[in-house]
């Protein structure tokens, strides 16, 4: 997994936290397989929204 995420990864950026790095991508890699073999990515193909935004004053 490490040396997929090396060869997938563009060499001039740089990690700016802990959800831009080689683990992160191992999970999204993995999160979105998941999806797609479960038949999710299908059933609710948009982004979760969470929270959901309020309109008004707070």
């Amino acid at each position: 997994a490490l040396l997929a995420g090396l060869h997938e990864r563009d060499p001039d950026s740089v990690p700016e936290g802990p959800w831009d790095g080689l683990r992160a991508m191992d999970r999204q890699w993995w999160v979105t397989m998941k999806r797609k073999l479960t038949g999710m990515d299908e059933r609710y193909p948009d982004p979760v929204v969470a929270p959901r935004p309020i309109e008004g004053d707070p």
